[in-house]
């Protein structure tokens, strides 16, 4: 899945533990909407580090994956978007 958009906030990245270090960073895909949409991605260990030749305000092509788990008690489910792929537009 991809989407396109603006680079809003790019985040440092969280060290989890030994084997796991998470990036987030906020893209943009519709300002002209009421309210505008605001997507809020991660990008896995080493792949955070795509983030770091990229500024707010680039304009960029995401490709994603749509993660999802339940809770330990089975009763909520949980969402994430994880980026593996960021190309900035030209």
């Amino acid at each position: 899945m991809q989407l396109t958009g603006e680079i809003f906030l790019i985040g440092l990245s969280k060290h989890i533990n030994d084997n796991l270090a998470i990036r987030e960073f906020t893209l943009v895909t519709d300002k002209s909407g009421s309210p505008p949409q605001f997507h809020q991605l991660q990008m896995i260990n080493s792949r955070g580090d795509i983030l770091n030749s990229l500024k707010v305000g680039d304009q960029v092509v995401v490709d994603i994956n749509v993660k999802g788990r339940m809770s330990k008690e089975g009763d909520k489910a949980y969402n994430s978007l994880e980026a593996w792929r960021v190309n900035k537009v030209q």
